[in-house]
């Protein structure tokens, strides 16, 4: 499984692979592992 990054852009709320995000573009509301016992922040 591949963590995912759950975040706001102006247009609304997206998932994504967080990998592949840059953080500079997005406003990262939550990361999720699901090899972590929670949230990965």
């Amino acid at each position: 499984m591949t963590p995912v990054t759950l975040f706001r852009t102006d247009g609304g709320l997206g998932v994504l692979p967080s990998a592949g995000l840059d953080d500079d573009e997005i406003e990262a509301l939550a990361e999720y592992d699901a090899f972590e016992s929670g949230p990965a922040l």
